[in-house]
């Protein structure tokens, strides 16, 4: 946020145009000093940027016995006013093995919370994914409830969220629709380590009458530059009900530069 500040000091009269009288007194410059010190600490206590975001984006391909591309991008923002905080996260993978793709997924997750105050809040969350190659054309989610922040230090952050939801499935190539309700949780954790690294780990279960989601993201970032970041992310999905001849679990290891701004 960038905030200009205009003004100035007029003088008036004939006897001003001389030099010697133009200048301050030793009496009117302890004045403007005085008030210039008075004014440094509303300076300082500028509000923060209402928005902020990370862009990241990862590239990974080999050679030889087999040609693999992989490509990876997620973009989060993030904005605060008074009692409201919104977040969007967009993510997207895309990997290719031997010019066949294998693997294609996008996610779209925007959700709103209103703040009681610093530690409690109330949630409202919706999330839509379409994964090709799973078995599964796309997944939509909705879920609203409490949050609390459990730890909130300088260098740590805990918060938990539960609440109920509706989660809407659809199988690929127009197969059956399941419509189903739910009952959302997550844990949230944020390690700043140093000045140069933090870790962080989000862990969600969204349990309805025909399955179970679970999934943890765990990511390590190391700063390179003030803006720029290294990010190493590991993630871990299970599903308890997925279609025949699919996997139950899901594992991905991505490799990223991230732009925090």
């Amino acid at each position: 946020m960038i905030k200009v500040f205009s003004g100035g000091t007029r003088y008036s009269g004939q006897d001003d145009l001389t030099p010697w009288k133009a200048a301050p007194s030793p009496g009117r410059m302890s004045f403007l000093m005085a008030g210039f010190i008075a004014a440094l600490p509303a300076m300082a206590a500028e509000p923060p940027p209402e928005w902020s975001g990370i862009l990241q984006a990862g590239l990974v391909m080999t050679s030889g016995n087999s040609d693999t591309q992989t490509l990876s991008g997620k973009w989060t923002l993030v904005r605060e006013v008074e009692n409201w905080r919104s977040n969007l996260r967009l993510e997207g993978i895309n990997q290719s093995n031997d010019d066949e793709r294998s693997i294609e997924r996008y996610l779209g997750a925007l959700q709103q919370d209103y703040k009681f105050n610093e530690r409690q809040y109330a949630f409202l969350r919706s999330e839509y994914m379409t994964e090709r190659f799973t078995g599964v054309e796309y997944e939509l989610t909705a879920a609203f409830g409490y949050g609390h922040r459990l730890v909130d230090t300088e260098t740590q952050q805990l918060e938990i969220e539960f609440g109920p939801g509706y989660r809407r499935t659809q199988l690929e190539e127009g197969g059956e629709i399941t419509e189903e309700a739910i009952i959302r949780s997550s844990l949230g954790y944020l390690w700043e380590i140093n000045d140069s690294a933090r870790f962080e780990q989000e862990l969600t279960n969204e349990t309805g009458s025909e399955k179970s989601v679970t999934k943890s993201l765990s990511t390590l970032q190391t700063k390179v530059s003030n803006d720029i970041s290294l990010s190493v992310g590991y993630t871990v999905r299970h599903t308890s009900q997925v279609p025949v001849d699919k996997e139950k679990v899901d594992t991905e290891t991505t490799l990223s530069l991230a732009y925090a701004y």
